[in-house]
C-alpha cells in the first residue's frame, strides 16, 4: 500500500495510473457487463474470464473521468487472479471503504481516493466498478 501524505502526491498518482491503465482492453471467451452512468456518460465495459472457479484474467473498455477509468483498474489488478469468493469479498470491502470510509490493506493503493469518497458527486465514479463486477461475480 502506497502512503499519500500531500494532495499533490494523490493527484500525481491518478494521472500516472491513467496514462498507463493495465487492465484496458477485450477478451475472447469471456463474460461482460457494461454501465453508462446517465449524469456523465461515463462507460466502462468487463470482460471476465473464470476458469475453475478463479478470475484467471479481467480487463476493460472505457469512455469515462480518470476516477472511474483508475479505480476499475487498480480494482481489476486486485481481483485478478482471486477465487469467485475471494474476489466477491474484496468487493464488499472496496464498496464499504467508499460508502463508509473503512479502509481495508487488502485494498491496496485504492486509498488514494480518501479525499474523493467525501465528495458525493465522485461517489457515483468510484462505484461504477463495483456495480459492473458485482454482476458479473454475484
Amino acid at each position: 500500500m502506497k502512503t499519500f501524505k500531500t494532495k499533490e502526491e494523490r493527484s500525481n498518482f491518478l494521472l500516472e495510473s491513467n496514462d498507463n491503465l493495465d487492465n484496458i482492453g477485450k477478451l475472447k471467451n469471456s463474460i461482460t457487463s457494461e454501465t453508462k452512468q446517465s449524469h456523465c456518460n461515463d462507460f466502462v465495459k468487463i470482460y471476465l474470464v473464470k476458469k475453475n472457479n478463479k478470475i484467471q484474467d479481467i480487463k476493460f473498455e472505457t469512455n469515462s473521468c480518470i476516477i472511474t477509468n483508475v479505480s476499475t483498474d487498480l480494482f481489476l489488478s486486485i481481483i485478478k487472479g482471486k477465487t469467485i469468493s475471494e474476489g466477491s469479498k474484496l468487493l464488499s470491502l472496496y464498496k464499504n471503504y467508499i460508502e463508509n470510509n473503512v479502509y481495508n490493506e487488502e485494498l491496496k493503493n485504492i486509498n488514494v481516493f480518501e479525499n474523493l469518497i467525501k465528495n458525493n458527486r465522485r461517489i457515483s465514479c468510484l462505484l461504477v466498478v463495483y456495480e459492473v463486477v458485482n454482476k458479473l461475480i454475484n
